[in-house]
């Protein structure tokens, strides 16, 4: 948590220190033919008479090995500090500064003698801006990279798959919270990329590494109660959540991450169970699953071209779990398949036919709901037979399940006439989204407002269909699509979803119906109690996965009206 306030105020240099090789991961071993038998210091520069550090480095070859950090100069202010390895020393190499109140750098990574990039953050009087900075063979010079927030934006790492390929992650501010920041560089431009935030508080990636365009790592820390291990996975469409342990029952983080190849992934940084003791914590991926043949690819997914690779499922049950999330960790995939659940009283019975995840077994909470909703067409798995209860949804994707599962009539506009300007015609999910839009069941983002992006002729909302759904958002469009009529009680079930709230009506109806449910208050992920009421939590900022939404549109849908 210090380190996190530090940052937001400006006031101190954290260095979140890392190593990297050159190139892709890949395409070169880890391991050497022999241990070196110590460490020796080796003289480096130090143009400050105050604070020299330097945050991370990385290697091209044994005489082309790079640097970087900040320094502060006469006026105490930090610029940007570039060191390089020639074979036979160390030596500045000039980079720009374009704060006037602080620059640094705080992750570099190589693709080749030509091709170095370097990430940090730096301030002008108040304002923290993303800092990108490249290295052409000849020069440093700053590359322009977003800064979705107006105050405060910071990038932590950089990982290279190739020239055209480069990832940057950090943190940034929105709406008094800190968010993960992932950032990506197509060859000509870097643009943000979403990423999932699972936490009330505050959420941050320190560490990225890249085994290929599609297989990107990213790790940090999260704060819902406690802090708690935040492990991101991109597949080449999305960024997702893979569960992590948290052994510190008052705080636990990740520093940085390290791949081998796709199934050997080391992430580090400590956990606590408080009294400012902290303990060395190291995570390692766990074995790869059985290999499936190949079947299909799922209706529910942005598009069709690649499958994403399978998500690591939770070694252990989280202590305290509301109904509607994972409670048990998957068993091995079933030998014989299995029939879709009975009829639920009160709405449309479900539908019988024989499906099989190897992933969703009888005893998980999310099995007849997946089952049932698979049966009706409107969601299915992955090519590898899983259907990655786990995993979280976008915004897009889950408009189209409510709108198959509730059976709407689609509603088209005619032309160019669309509701969201980042939701045109040829988008996947366009049809779903026009028809959730018409029926009042979704809304969208006022242009030229973060986060949504500038207006266009029109004045069009954006939809964001790529941002992953939470919990909050996922009651408002399950019970619109349901039709219920609003609840608005005087007092509210859950202490984090106060009356006058944005979700505070649509969380209420939900619960009213049964389906859904939260967190035991005092317990984490939940906040402390507040009596006399002792109230549960909600968390409606928490990112839904595929087992929720399963389970809470398919009891909504036999619900009935």
């Amino acid at each position: 948590m210090s380190r996190y306030f530090a940052a937001l105020l400006g006031l101190l240099g954290l260095g979140f220190t890392g190593v990297a090789l050159a190139g892709p991961p890949t395409a070169r071993s880890l391991a050497g033919p022999s241990v070196p038998p110590c460490f020796q210091q080796v003289t480096s520069p130090n143009p400050s008479v105050y604070i020299n550090t330097l945050n991370s480095v990385a290697a091209v070859a044994a005489n082309d090995v790079w640097a970087v950090g900040y320094s502060s100069n006469g006026n105490n202010v930090y610029q940007t500090l570039v060191e390089h390895w020639d074979g036979t020393n160390w030596f500045i190499v000039p980079s720009p500064n374009p704060g006037s109140a602080a620059n640094r750098l705080r992750g570099v990574a190589v693709v080749g003698t030509n091709d170095v990039w370097a990430v940090g953050d730096y301030y002008n009087s108040s304002s923290g801006q993303t800092l990108v900075e490249h290295w052409n063979g000849s020069a440093w010079s700053v590359v322009t990279s977003p800064n979705p927030s107006a105050t405060y934006n910071l990038l932590h790492s950089v990982a290279v798959v190739g020239t055209n390929d480069v990832w940057a992650i950090g943190e940034y501010l929105n709406s008094g919270n800190v968010q993960t920041l992932t950032e990506h560089w197509s060859g000509s431009a870097w643009t943000v990329v979403p990423s999932p935030n699972p936490g009330t508080g505050h959420n941050i990636l320190h560490g990225v590494a890249a085994v290929g365009a599609g297989d990107v790592w990213a790790v940090g820390e999260y704060y819902n109660g406690i802090g708690q291990t935040l492990t991101e996975h991109w597949d080449g469409t999305n960024w997702s959540i893979v569960p992590s342990p948290n052994p510190g029952s008052a705080d636990n983080l990740l520093d940085s991450v390290a791949v081998i190849n796709s199934s050997d992934i080391w992430a580090v940084g400590y956990s606590s169970n408080g009294s400012n003791v902290a303990q060395t914590l190291i995570l390692h991926s766990c074995p790869p699953p059985p290999t499936t043949t190949p079947t299909s690819t799922p209706t529910d997914t942005p598009t069709a071209t690649s499958t994403p690779p399978a998500t690591t499922t939770a070694t252990t049950t989280p202590p305290n779990t509301p109904t509607d999330t994972p409670t048990d960790t998957p068993v091995p995939p079933p030998t014989n398949t299995v029939p879709a659940p009975t009829s639920t009283p009160g709405g449309p019975s479900p539908t019988p036919c024989i499906i099989n995840f190897s992933d969703v077994q009888p005893t998980d909470y999310f099995y007849p709901p997946v089952l049932d909703l698979a049966c009706r067409g409107v969601i299915s798995g992955y090519a590898d037979s899983t259907f990655r209860p786990y995993n979280t949804t976008t915004r897009g994707q889950m408009v189209k399940i409510v709108v198959l599962g509730f059976n709407k009539p689609i509603s088209t506009p005619v032309g160019s006439n669309y509701t969201f300007s980042d939701v045109p015609t040829t988008f996947p999910f366009f049809a779903y989204i026009e028809t959730a839009a018409a029926l009042n069941i979704v809304s969208g983002y006022v242009c030229g407002q973060p986060p949504a992006g500038p207006c266009d002729a029109q004045n069009r909302p954006y939809f964001l269909p790529y941002n992953y759904v939470t919990r909050g958002q996922l009651s408002k469009i399950d019970v619109g699509a349901a039709g219920w009529t609003l609840l608005h009680p005087a007092t509210g079930i859950f202490e984090d979803v106060p009356p006058g709230t944005t979700f505070y009506p649509f969380v209420e109806t939900a619960a009213a119906r049964n389906v859904v449910s939260g967190y035991a208050c005092g317990v984490p992920p939940a906040g402390a109690c507040v009596p006399p009421a002792n109230r549960p939590d909600f968390l409606p900022g928490n990112l839904a996965t595929r087992g929720q939404i399963s389970k809470i549109v398919d009891l909504s849908i036999l619900s009935g009206p």
